[in-house]
């Protein structure tokens, strides 16, 4: 798993929420339009132009894979905006803290004093947090209690 893999929601020209997600490396631009590069070999690939590979995503979507996967059957990876849920049902929003230079996992709903833990494959496992939803497309799942 490649850690440096980042998703976004897909930008599209005329329509509101899109529901589709992209992969691959993120790229910015001077006009605030975030993009993700799903195939990096299509830049060397001189049959393909280069902008079939690029993708416009919209702005506040993109997140970065943590390095940690969920213990679901297909071991999804956890990026950056994901909510995670145990069996018990406890809820936690995965975000990057930049003063700490880390992904966290901030439990559910948010408060002030609320503050995250190390996002950790250790603890993952251990207390059976799966890829519930993510910010972009469940924001009920931050604002509603257990």
């Amino acid at each position: 798993m490649n850690r440096y893999i980042c998703r976004g929601k897909k930008k599209i020209v005329g329509v509101q929420d899109s529901k589709e997600w992209v992969k691959g490396y993120y790229i910015g631009s001077f006009h605030g339009v975030p993009y993700i590069i799903q195939e990096l070999d299509v830049i060397y690939d001189e049959e393909n132009p280069l902008m079939d590979a690029i993708t416009p995503c919209e702005p506040g979507s993109i997140g970065q894979a943590t390095g940690v996967t969920d213990v679901s059957k297909d071991k999804r990876t956890i990026f950056d905006g994901d909510i995670i849920e145990s069996r018990e049902g406890i809820r936690h929003l995965v975000r990057y803290d930049e003063s700490e230079a880390k992904f966290e996992a901030v439990l559910l709903p948010l408060s002030p004093w609320n503050n995250g833990g190390s996002l950790r494959q250790s603890w993952v496992d251990e207390f059976h947090k799966k890829v519930v939803g993510n910010k972009i497309d469940n924001p009920e799942l931050i604002l509603s209690e257990y």
